[in-house]
């Protein structure tokens, strides 16, 4: 199967991530993986002994889950400035393979103080969404995969889901951080009850162009977390083990440009993989 590649000049507007990230408290429960889930959409649960896995939404009326190695923190709370620069579109690009990276930020609080033992992360420099990040090209959907990367890193390093929520994200997959639980952790993170000592989210691109066909561009890459050595919870610190301080997963990011904007859904490649090879 052969892909037509277009390399466009460099203002390339936006594309919205779908990948949901859910800060549950429950305790974890395993379910098996079933390949009859087409399109991944990852939920991020949490349950009480700080452990993360990757969950799948309901489709097809089928329960689906894929857990990761990735163990992570309760809640959301992490420190840590965001980390991330977005290469300049002002000249023709053709190669975006590697780290996305985000231009501009809001540093107007002050200046960054990392996060201690004792205290959370002060001045998060706040990602600004980029100018192309809505328009029909390979920068546009670059810029907007860099813009949510840096909006989930600033959810979890503040509790505000404000850019997050001008992510784009789908609708669909923003509701799932707004249910109650969530909300609560969120709002102890706001208030500097719970942080990270340093959450960091990237998304890494594993080709210079995404494959194009029509609307819809579709690329490879990888999804990282890291949260820093330790996390907070109203006051106890708890040291993260190794598995519970990052997690990096291959993903398939996949944008659809609809009403002159993204809308980004993320598949885990492994369970694409099984869903494409999947007997009828």
């Amino acid at each position: 199967m052969g892909f037509s590649i277009k390399i466009r000049g460099c203002q390339d507007r936006s594309a919205k991530h779908h990948s949901r990230f859910i800060l549950w408290q429950n305790r974890a429960k395993s379910h098996r993986a079933h390949t009859a889930e087409i399109c991944y959409k990852p939920l991020l649960k949490v349950d009480n002994e700080g452990t993360s896995r990757i969950l799948m939404p309901r489709e097809r009326g089928i329960t689906v889950e894929y857990a990761l190695t990735r163990r992570s923190a309760l809640g959301a709370a992490g420190a840590g400035a965001v980390l991330f620069t977005v290469a300049s579109c002002s000249n023709e690009r053709s190669d975006y393979a590697g780290e996305v990276k985000l231009e501009k930020y809001d540093n107007s609080a002050g200046s960054f103080e990392a996060a201690t033992r004792d205290t959370p992360p002060k001045n998060v420099p706040k990602p600004i969404k980029p100018e192309n990040a809505d328009e029909k090209s390979v920068a546009g959907f670059y810029a907007s995969l860099a813009y949510i990367a840096a909006a989930m890193q600033y959810m979890f390093a503040t509790g505000d889901t404000g850019p997050y929520d001008d992510s784009a994200l789908t609708e669909d997959e923003k509701h799932y951080v707004h249910n109650s639980s969530n909300e609560q952790i969120l709002a102890r993170m706001r208030e500097g009850q719970n942080w990270y000592e340093n959450p960091r989210v990237t998304i890494s691109l594993n080709t210079a162009q995404p494959a194009m066909e029509g609307d819809t561009y579709t690329w490879e890459g990888k999804f990282s977390m890291e949260f820093g050595n330790y996390r907070v919870d109203r006051g106890q610190v708890n040291d993260l083990t190794e598995r519970q301080k990052s997690n990096t997963e291959d993903m398939v990011f996949k944008g659809m440009y609809t009403n002159e904007r993204w809308s980004v859904e993320t598949r885990s490649k492994t369970v694409a993989s099984q869903s494409s090879t999947a007997t009828p």
